[in-house]
This record gives structure tokens, C-alpha cells and sequence, in this order.
């Protein structure tokens, strides 16, 4: 029989899923005026979020910044998110 070992720690009340604070990621900035529209991916593994697309100021970037550092679950913010140019 094969089983399928994983390093990563199992989801808890304590230490949600990876999937669950990606979602929860994305529902902060779908929440808010400054990153609503934006063409934001998130992607999280073991407590670090990467963000990275696109936003219309540097407000909006540090707005996205800062809404995922609030979820619970995320320890590390790796903000990739390009400004566009006006």
C-alpha cells in the first residue's frame, strides 16, 4: 500500500490549512475599497504568503500588504505586487 507522507503540519483550529488562509487572503482584499479590483494571486505555504499581480497605487499595494499580515495563520508576507504606471 502507498501512502503519501507530507512535511507540512496538519490543519488545525490552531494552524489552518494553507488553502484556507489563501482563501482567507483573498476574502480580506476582496473586503476592501483599496484592493477590491486588483488583479492580486495569493499563494500560502506553512505561514508565508506570496502576493503578487497587479495595483493602482503604492497604497493599494501596501494596503494588500498589511490585509494579509491581519489573517490568522500567516506569519511571513512576500509582497510581489507590481504598481502600475499611470
Amino acid at each position: 500500500m502507498l501512502t503519501h507522507r507530507s512535511d507540512a503540519p496538519a490543519a488545525t483550529p490552531m494552524h489552518p490549512s494553507d488553502a484556507a488562509v489563501a482563501r482567507a487572503v483573498q476574502a480580506q482584499l476582496a473586503q476592501h475599497d483599496a484592493t477590491r479590483y486588483a488583479a492580486v494571486q495569493v499563494k500560502a505555504a506553512r505561514g508565508e504568503v506570496w502576493l503578487s499581480g497587479s495595483v493602482a497605487s503604492d497604497a493599494a499595494r501596501s494596503r494588500a500588504e498589511a490585509l494579509a499580515h491581519a489573517v490568522d495563520g500567516v506569519q511571513t508576507v512576500r509582497n510581489r505586487i507590481d504598481v502600475l504606471a499611470h
